[in-house]
């Protein structure tokens, strides 16, 4: 029997294991450490403290602050105007580029994002690699569907793009 209770103590998990382990470490602990160690306690509760009054607060704005913000925005557009005008033409320039290329970066993300979300059930033929169940083609069918707008106008005009999309499509592969 007492072979059984070893064997139980043996599985202890790790966060027992653990505990014992610090409980043993901080009795060999310095002042020193024993000090950062408060100080590192103290500082994680007034970092919780303020993630709390963040979470209490209310994170609706109001016209207030929508009108501080847009103020704010204003001011900021002033002073970059005001900036550029006394630099030269050449840094001018230079800014104008690198602003025309983070513009295009951002555009050639959002491309792709809108791209990989956008699937139609033609592209999702011809592009899975493995072929798809007849359950699973008529959830996909479904969910298509489902995301057509309901206005008889609106539904012809999504028609008509996607058929003439498949066209472009089926043009191309030809």
């Amino acid at each position: 029997m007492s072979g059984h209770v070893k064997v139980s103590l043996k599985k202890k998990n790790n966060k027992e294991n653990h505990a014992e382990f610090m409980k043993k470490k901080r009795r060999t602990w310095s002042e020193e450490e024993k000090k950062s160690r408060e100080q590192y306690r103290l500082r994680m509760m007034k970092y919780r403290e303020r993630l709390k009054q963040k979470q209490d607060k209310n994170t609706t704005t109001t016209r207030r602050e929508a009108k501080e913000e847009s103020e704010r925005e204003k001011k900021q557009a002033d002073y970059e105007r005001k900036y550029r005008t006394s630099l030269s033409s050449q840094k001018k320039r230079r800014i104008r580029e690198k602003d025309a290329e983070r513009k295009r970066i951002k555009r050639k993300t959002t491309a792709k994002s809108r791209q990989a979300k956008s699937v139609d059930s033609h592209h999702i033929n011809t592009v899975s690699s493995k072929p798809i169940s007849e359950e699973g083609r008529r959830k996909a069918i479904y969910r298509a569907k489902k995301s057509l707008p309901k206005s008889p106008l609106r539904f012809a005009n999504v028609r008509s793009h996607q058929e003439c999309n498949i066209e472009k499509e089926e043009g191309i592969t030809r």
